[in-house]
């Protein structure tokens, strides 16, 4: 089980009931790659961007063509990681 499949596990406090949002099947290859190129992240103090050659190689190696719209969701996900953790740094000062 990965990271991100623990997280939505967890309620996100004492009195919330955590219901995962059920994946559109529009949205699997995106959250599939997504899964995959975990491990392929830029990284500086922090989080910077994915590192996009390996993301393709990634894509390649699974046999996933990249496309405009695989391209563009895994974009959406990467900036809100990073705002994310934006949010997260910003609570810690």
């Amino acid at each position: 089980m990965t990271y991100y499949e623990r997280r939505r596990k967890e309620p996100p406090c004492e009195d919330c009931e955590n219901e995962p949002v059920p994946l559109l099947a529009a949205n699997e290859p995106v959250w599939r790659l997504w899964l995959l190129v975990q491990t392929q992240w830029r990284v500086g103090w922090s989080l910077v961007g994915l590192d996009y050659p390996a993301v393709f190689a990634v894509a390649e190696l699974h046999g996933m063509g990249m496309s405009p719209e695989l391209f563009r969701g895994l974009q959406t996900l990467e900036y809100d990681t990073l705002e994310e953790q934006r949010e997260e740094w910003e609570k810690r000062k």
